[in-house]
Order: C-alpha cells, then structure tokens, then sequence
C-alpha cells in the first residue's frame, strides 16, 4: 500500500515491480508520517512493467507517472465508483486532486479515509495541508493539532510545528460562520412577571420581559500579513445579530492593527496589537472606542498547549447613555489539550473589570468554562458538550432597588456536528443552549433556551 510503504505515489512507482500491492494494515501508519507533507514531484518514466501490472491501482500509477493527471483522476473514479471504501483509491485520488489544484476536492478523500480510521497519521496530515493551501487556517490548524497528539516521529512533529508556523504568518486567511438560531428569550427579558419595589409590585412591561425569537446569526473576519517576515498583520472581525422586528439586533466590528515578536521557537508565540471597536445596539450605535492586546501561546510536548492575554478597552458611548466613558481591563489564561487525534478538551478561565468615569458606575467579574469535542466514527458525528460559571458584581447600587445587583450565571451547550455533509467546505452543527442567570435583583433574574444550526467550516 502506498501508506504503508511511506513514498509519495510518483515515487512509488518507481521502485514498483511486484505484481500486486500489499493490504492496508492501518498499525504501520506511524511509520509513513516521517515523509514530507510537500507535493510528490515528478520524476523519471515509470519502469515498463508498471502499466502491465494486474492490480486495479497499476493503470492509475501508470498515468500519474506519465504526468497525465486528468487521466488519473478518471481511472481512479471509476475505481472508487466500484470500490468506494478503498484505501489506496482515496490517497491516490487525494494526491491526484492536489495535483490538478483541487484542494477541497482532496480535502473530500481524506476525510473519507480519516472516516474509516480518524487515528491515521497520514491522512489527517495531507488534509491539514490542502486545507492551509486553500486558505482555510482555522481548520488546517485544527487537524494539524489534533495529528501532533498522534505520537509523530520527532522529524515530522518538527515540520508540523513549521506548517503551524506559516498559517499564522499566512499571508491572507478568512474565516465566516452563519446560524439559525431560534430561542425563548432574544433580548435577555427578566424570567419573571412583576417586581417589588418599596413594598409595591410593578408589572414588567414586554419589553422587559423574555421575548422569544429566530435570529440569523452571522461571524466573519480576515487576517491579513505584511512586511517581508510578515510579522506585521491586519485583522477584522465582525459579528451580527438580526431578529425579526430588529428589537434585539446587534452589530459588532473590530479592526485591528499588530506584530508577532520573535520568540525564537516556532512553538512559543508572542504578539501585541493595537486596534479599535464598534458597537451597534436596535440599530443605534452604543459605544466605540480603542482596543489593546497582548497575547501569547505556548505548546507543551505533542498535545497540550496554554495561553493567556491582556486587553485595555477605552469606550465611548453615545449621548443619553447611563455614563459616556468607561475602561475596561480583561485577563484570560487556558489550556488546549488533544488526545487520540479525535478528542479536544479546553478550560478557560477570564476576569475583567469595568470603571465608569462617573465612579457609581462598574462591574468586576470572574467565569470559568470547560468543554469537551470528540469525534465518533458512528455517522461520522463530532459531539461536543461545554459548561461555564461567571459571577459578576457591579459597583453602586441600581436604581429604584437601592441594592449593589450581583449575578451567576450558569451555562451549558450540547452540539453535533455531522462531518459527512460537507457542502462547500461546510458542515452542518447543530447545538443546544442553555443559560441561567441568577441576580439578586428580580428584573435581571433570566434563563434562556436556544438551538442553534450553524454552517461550519472547522470540522
């Protein structure tokens, strides 16, 4: 098999001379992932025993070698036509698609070996690669995290720490994601009816009560990478809430301006930007203002890497707003860990701060989440489960209650994501949300229920 023998297939073929390939044995993967992850180069005419060979796969090789990839790619359909699980058949056909610059149609293959064993070094390896070359950083990056808990050899665990390292040099990446999300409570309304105020009670008006919904929820950004090492970059970031009604709606941009500093390991990560923000709120503007960041990232051994960030906010909030500015100050620290390159387990812990110029105004919070993705063989379904606690207490006391308001909040999220439903480089998850916030303060006492159908390109 040409995976277990580790040679690219034009190379393959010529050391061929048997007349028959030996089995896919899966166990003799790890071997194979100390070849170069670079396209197979074409070389010398294949031997002349290659094309009379009695294996299905000889015709395929013997046109590879010939350069006659459009050839190829035909004789393996037809293979896979009539044996469409077939191992050699699907990294042939991966390879032969690179070669016509058809990443996401190599992509397809891959996942489909990956399908049958998702622990094969090999394959996970080469979808990683044509996803970086089709510009998808995200999810390039995801597979090559989850091939490094594989137990490389040390000379291919080093090229993926290079490959790791170009996608976030990469000269231009994007990333978008689009939902469908119906829920029981889209303006974050009070759960309950009525409150008490100086021993009176007061009915909530609608607006103040749950309001249940179907919002279109859309993400999207871009990084883009200059100067000779490009170390210098530009990313934008936007996020868009829409509601029938446009009673909740909700719109959120970020540009931002920065520079990776050396660190002198491809596996440590340093970087500083500097940017600025905009919010929009029912369609009027809330606050804008400035943004800085400090980031860093370091990966311990194959599996695990941790990470923590500052960032300073300065915003501006539109006239009539409870207070016109206010700094806010963020410190976040977590832990990525990948396990059997099929299962990713994330803790995040984060507190931040908010002072108003008017000094009643403000809040200081801590949350902690965890959450869970693994990737079945059954149905081809990735499962992930999340579960998060912040409690938040803001500085003064509110109005008309004479109390300080202070919340928990508990959140909890099941998804599915189906990975063999790919359509365009995107597969569809859907997830299950629930939130309760608990206040001490009945008019931000909420829960809220939501499902969410997503588009998602890392899968």
């Amino acid at each position: 098999m040409l995976l277990l023998l580790g040679l690219p297939a034009i190379v393959y073929a010529d050391t061929l001379s048997a007349p028959g390939l030996p089995q896919y044995t899966p166990q003799n993967i790890p071997a194979v992932a100390a070849e170069t992850l670079t396209p197979p180069a074409n070389t010398s005419p294949p031997p002349a025993d290659v094309a009379d060979m009695d294996h299905p796969l000889a015709a395929v090789l013997a046109a590879m070698k010939q350069g006659r990839w459009s050839l190829a790619q035909q004789r393996v359909h037809a293979l896979l036509a009539a044996t469409p699980t077939d191992m050699d058949a699907l990294f042939l056909a991966g390879q032969i698609a690179e070669q016509l610059q058809q990443p996401q149609q190599a992509a397809t293959y891959y996942r489909q070996m990956l399908a049958q064993n998702p622990q094969l070094p090999r394959p996970r390896l080469e979808l990683a690669k044509v996803l970086w070359q089709a510009g998808e950083a995200e999810a390039a990056e995801h597979h090559f995290r989850l091939a490094q808990s594989l137990r490389l050899p040390e000379n291919v665990a080093r090229q993926v720490d290079h490959y790791l390292l170009a996608i976030k040099r990469q000269h231009l990446s994007w990333y978008i994601s689009v939902s469908l999300a119906p829920g029981n409570n889209i303006n974050q309304g009070s759960s309950h009816q009525t409150v008490e105020i100086d021993d009176k009670i007061f009915t909530l008006s609608d607006s103040s009560r749950a309001q249940a919904g179907v919002g279109l929820h859309v993400n999207a950004g871009g990084q883009y990478r200059f100067s000779p090492q490009r170390q210098w970059f530009s990313t934008l970031q936007l996020s868009a809430q829409e509601y029938a009604g446009r009673q909740s709606d909700s719109l959120y941009g970020r540009l931002m301006l920065g520079k990776n500093i050396d660190t002198g390991s491809p596996r440590r990560q340093l970087q500083a930007a500097v940017g600025i923000q905009h919010v929009q709120y029912q369609q009027r503007a809330l606050y804008s203002g400035a943004v800085v960041q400090l980031d860093y990232s370091q990966q311990w051994g194959n599996n695990t890497q941790w990470f923590a960030g500052w960032e300073a906010q300065q915003l501006h909030y539109r006239p009539g707003y409870a207070y016109l500015r206010a700094q806010q100050h963020w410190l976040s620290g977590g832990i990525n860990i990948v396990q059997g390159g099929r299962t990713r387990y994330q803790a995040i812990l984060q507190a931040g701060s908010s002072r108003a110029q008017e000094k009643a105004h403000g809040f200081e919070t801590v949350g902690l989440s965890a959450s869970v993705q693994h990737m079945l063989n059954w149905q081809q379904l990735t499962v992930g489960a999340k579960v998060g606690y912040s409690h938040t207490r803001y500085r003064g006391t509110t109005a008309f209650f004479e109390q300080t308001r202070q919340e928990q909040q508990y959140t909890g999220q099941l998804s599915l994501l189906k990975r063999n439903w790919s359509w365009h480089g995107f597969a569809p998850e859907l997830a299950l949300q629930y939130s309760r916030n608990r206040a001490n303060i009945a008019l931000y006492d909420r829960h809220s229920r939501q499902i969410r159908f997503t588009l998602n390109k890392v899968f």
